[in-house]
């Protein structure tokens, strides 16, 4: 299972990367600009992840370390549930990032062919 739940993580910020492409002729600058927004989405998401992953190993540190100890994590169960559902978390603010980081190309990329008309004389550059 492990196997598969990492090729599924790894795929996700190709697909939606796929999926910016094939629509991005049709998204307008503003659905483009919504779309890069979610780069400083997954900034936040990762931020939260190194909180929450601290927060989990001073935990079990405590409980390790307690005469009456909670018994958080203790079983590989109960600690691989918890590393797939960081590793998600991790996946999925990687592809927020990579369709951010698309769409801010897309973006950039029609900026381009503007920017060199409007530099263009005769095309209302100025002399």
């Amino acid at each position: 299972m492990s196997i598969k739940h990492c090729e599924l993580s790894s795929t996700l910020p190709s697909l939606l990367a796929g999926l910016v492409d094939r629509a991005a002729d049709n998204l307008t600058h503003g659905e483009l600009q919504h779309l890069a927004s979610f780069s400083e989405v997954a900034h936040m998401q990762i931020q939260r992840l190194g909180c929450v992953a601290e927060g989990v190993a001073l935990l079990v540190q405590n409980d390790a370390q307690a005469a009456t100890p909670a018994g958080n994590f203790q079983t590989p169960e109960s600690v691989s549930l918890l590393l797939l559902a960081l590793a998600d978390m991790a996946a999925q603010a990687d592809a927020l990032l990579t369709m951010g980081q698309h769409a801010e190309g897309v973006m950039e990329s029609r900026a381009m062919p503007a920017a060199a008309t409007a530099r263009r004389p005769g095309k209302g550059a100025a002399h």
